[in-house]
């Protein structure tokens, strides 16, 4: 409330400072293109987890079955790192692991929001802890996405 009741008022015991308007760059006017609106499809999910299992082969052989159809289990990384599929054994993982879903052939074909339901669905019936999940998409066919390590 008393920076509000001082709004507008110069300093009493300091120097004001102003600036000139060329100084602030407020007297250039930057126009901005319009571009057409690019071309965006669904073509995966990143599932976060908590799993207090240690070893990425025994949750990959877990999880592997409740693979719905349309999406295919492509990867797995923990901390960052890839474990599977070729991951090392000596690798330490904590208990929050990022699953890769895309479309069936493992490409950027598109997935529908159905697809990502059916999976978060059996991830559910077989309690499986899922916390976060992130869309994948490209935008005019580019990845709109951070590949993973080895991708």
């Amino acid at each position: 409330e008393a920076v509000v009741a001082r709004l507008g008022q110069k300093p009493e015991i300091l120097k004001p400072v102003e600036y000139k308007a060329e100084e602030t760059g407020a007297v250039k006017k930057i126009e901005l293109k319009k571009r057409p609106r690019a071309k965006k499809e669904l073509v995966g999910v990143d599932v976060f987890i908590d799993e207090h299992e240690p070893n990425a082969e025994a949750l990959a052989k877990k999880l592997q079955p409740l693979t719905t159809e349309g999406l295919k289990m492509l990867m797995m990384t923990n901390r960052g790192v890839k474990v599977w599929p070729g991951g090392f054994a000596e690798t330490f993982c904590s208990d929050h692991w990022r699953v890769r879903y895309m479309g069936p052939e493992g490409d950027e074909k598109p997935i529908t929001h159905a697809d990502i339901s059916r999976l978060l669905a059996r991830f559910s019936e077989h309690g499986v802890d899922y916390i976060k999940t992130e869309n994948l998409y490209t935008f005019d066919g580019q990845a709109g996405y951070s590949l993973g390590q080895g991708e």
